[in-house]
C-alpha cells in the first residue's frame, strides 16, 4: 500500500496580512491529510491557534479561551480570522492594479506570481487576463511574443514568457561575463598610441608662424624661432631653455 505523505507543519504565522491566506491554506491541506488527527472543530481551532504568535496569538486570546472553545464552529473561527488577517482585494481595485501592473526589472515569473493573485480577485475572463499580462511585460519581451504564434490560454501565454525571459536573462549574463574580456583586447597598448605633435615653431611672442613666413625663413636660412640669420632654431639665443632640452 502507498504511504501517506507526511505534510510539513506550517509556518508558525505572526499577523502579516501577506501571509495569512498561504497560512491557512497550509492548515487546511495539513486537516485533509489527517482528517482522524482533528475529529471536531474544536481540535482544528487549537491546531490553528497553536501556530499563532506575537499579535495573531494575542487576537486569539481576546476571543477564545480554554472555556467558550467548544462554542465556536471552525467555519466562524476561520471568518473571524479571515476578516481581521485576511486582505480583501475587490473586483474594481483588482482590475486597476492589473491594468497598471508592470514587469520592471522583474523576471517574468515573479510578475506572474503577482498578476496571478491580483487575477484570482479580478473577476476578469481569460481572454481579458491574457491581454492585461501582455501590457505588463516589457518591450523587449512583448517584441519577442510578437514573433511567435500566440498561446491560447493564459497559462501557455506565461508560461511562454517566462521561458523566453529565463532565455534573455541567462544570454545576457553571458555577454556580462565575455565583455571585460573583449575590452581588454580592444585596449591599445602604449606603444601604439599615437605620440603628441612636436610643438610648432614659433615667433618671438609665441604668435604661430604662417606658412608663408615659415617658407620665407627656410629659404633664407633664418632661425624659424627668431627669424634672425646666423643660427638655427637648435642654437636660437632667445629660445627658451626648456624648448631647447627636449
Amino acid at each position: 500500500m502507498p504511504r501517506d505523505v507526511v505534510l510539513p507543519t506550517p509556518e508558525p504565522f505572526s499577523g502579516d496580512l501577506n501571509k495569512s491566506k498561504g497560512f491557512l491554506l497550509q492548515c487546511s491541506l495539513v486537516f485533509g491529510r489527517s482528517p482522524q488527527s482533528f475529529p471536531d472543530d474544536a481540535n482544528k481551532i487549537s491546531y490553528v491557534i497553536g501556530l499563532l504568535r506575537d499579535k495573531a496569538l494575542r487576537w486569539a486570546e481576546a476571543i477564545i479561551d480554554e472555556s467558550n472553545i467548544d462554542e465556536y464552529s471552525f467555519r466562524e473561527f476561520l471568518d473571524l480570522f479571515k476578516q481581521t488577517f485576511c486582505l480583501h482585494v475587490g473586483e474594481e481595485e483588482a482590475a486597476k492594479k492589473l491594468w497598471t501592473l508592470k514587469q520592471g526589472n522583474k523576471s517574468a515569473a515573479e510578475l506572474a506570481i503577482e498578476f496571478r493573485t491580483l487575477a484570482a480577485d479580478s473577476g476578469w475572463n481569460e481572454t481579458a487576463l491574457k491581454g492585461a499580462f501582455q501590457h505588463s511585460l516589457s518591450e523587449k519581451l512583448k517584441d519577442e511574443l510578437a514573433c511567435r504564434e500566440e498561446p491560447e490560454t493564459l497559462d501557455q501565454l506565461i508560461n511562454l514568457a517566462i521561458r523566453i525571459d529565463n532565455r534573455l536573462r541567462e544570454r545576457n549574463r553571458q555577454r556580462n561575463i565575455a565583455s571585460p574580456h573583449q575590452a581588454f583586447a580592444m585596449t591599445p597598448s602604449p606603444q601604439s598610441q599615437p605620440r603628441p605633435p612636436s610643438p610648432e615653431p614659433m615667433q618671438i611672442g609665441r604668435a604661430r608662424l604662417s606658412p608663408e613666413e615659415r617658407q620665407r625663413r627656410l629659404s633664407s636660412g633664418c632661425c624659424l624661432y627668431c627669424g634672425h640669420s646666423g643660427h638655427f632654431i637648435s642654437t636660437c639665443p632667445v629660445r627658451p631653455k626648456a624648448f631647447a632640452r627636449q
